[in-house]
């Protein structure tokens, strides 16, 4: 399943283009932990900026996908209240400054 989330702002300019693969990444690095066994049991997801938003792509064979979606969405809604320096600071070392 793909779920679109357009935006116009996304690639208005280089700044908004980078928060928002900053933004995903920041997602999938709270998400992690606790869609693991998710990934185990074979459902996969990717969420990235794309040419007209972000793109949420969900997989597998399990009924139980419509709650990975919940999660991640979920996520997203809560991204202010969960953000915190340390993640950011994380993701910033490793997506925005060479190793």
């Amino acid at each position: 399943m793909y779920f679109h989330i357009i935006s116009p702002l996304t690639f208005n300019d280089p700044r908004s283009s980078a928060l928002t693969g900053f933004f995903a990444s920041m997602i999938k690095f709270q998400i992690a932990e606790d869609l693991y066994p998710a990934e185990v049991a074979g459902l996969n997801y990717e969420l990235y900026s794309a040419e007209k938003g972000l793109l949420l792509k969900v997989d597998g064979y399990n009924e139980k996908l419509p709650i990975n979606v919940d999660e991640i969405t979920a996520a997203m809604g809560r991204f202010s209240e969960k953000v915190n320096e340390g993640v950011f600071e994380v993701i910033k070392v490793k997506h925005f400054l060479p190793a």
